[in-house]
C-alpha cells in the first residue's frame, strides 16, 4: 500500500498531536487568542510620537522657536516599567570575571617604576642607558676623589 504525501503528512500530524496531548494537556496547534493589550503595545508612546510628528508637519519651516515651545508643552513620557525585572550583577557588562581588577594598585615607588621603564627599552637603548649610567658614576667618583 502506497501513501500519498498528503496522507503521510496527516498521519504524522495526528501522531504529533496525540503525543503532545498525552504529555502537556493541550495541543500546540490550537491558536490561542493573544491578550487584548498585546495587540497594540506602547499605545501611549505611539500616541505621543504621532502628536510630535503632527506638530513637526504643521510647523512652518522658519518658525523653529514656536515648534520648540510646542514640543516643550507636551507631557513628559514616563514608562510604567512593565519590562524586564532583573538586575545586572555587580553592575558590570561582562559579569564578574574582571572584578578583581578594580582593586587599587599601590604606588610602585621610584625604583620599581624605573625598573619597569628599563624593561620596556630595546636592547640597544638598554646598552646606551648602562653606558650613560657608568659615565655618571665615574664622574661622581672623580668629583669625590678631588
Amino acid at each position: 500500500m502506497t501513501l500519498t504525501i498528503e496522507q503521510h503528512n496527516e498521519q504524522v500530524e495526528l501522531a504529533r498531536r496525540v503525543k503532545f496531548e498525552k504529555g502537556k494537556g493541550h495541543s500546540p496547534f490550537e491558536h490561542l487568542e493573544p491578550k487584548p493589550g498585546s495587540l497594540h503595545p506602547f499605545k501611549r508612546a505611539a500616541k505621543l510620537y504621532t502628536t510630535i510628528m503632527e506638530l513637526r508637519a504643521s510647523a512652518p519651516p522658519n518658525k523653529m522657536l514656536e515648534l520648540q515651545e510646542a514640543l516643550a508643552a507636551l507631557p513628559l513620557y514616563v514608562s510604567r516599567g512593565h519590562g524586564w525585572k532583573g538586575r545586572i550583577k555587580n553592575q558590570t557588562i561582562l559579569g564578574c570575571w574582571n572584578q578583581d581588577r578594580s582593586k587599587p594598585y599601590p604606588h610602585p615607588g621610584r625604583s620599581e617604576a624605573a625598573r619597569r621603564v628599563y624593561q620596556r627599552l630595546t636592547p640597544y637603548q638598554r646598552k646606551l642607558a648602562r653606558e650613560i649610567a657608568a659615565e655618571e658614576l665615574n664622574r661622581d667618583e672623580l668629583e669625590r676623589g678631588l
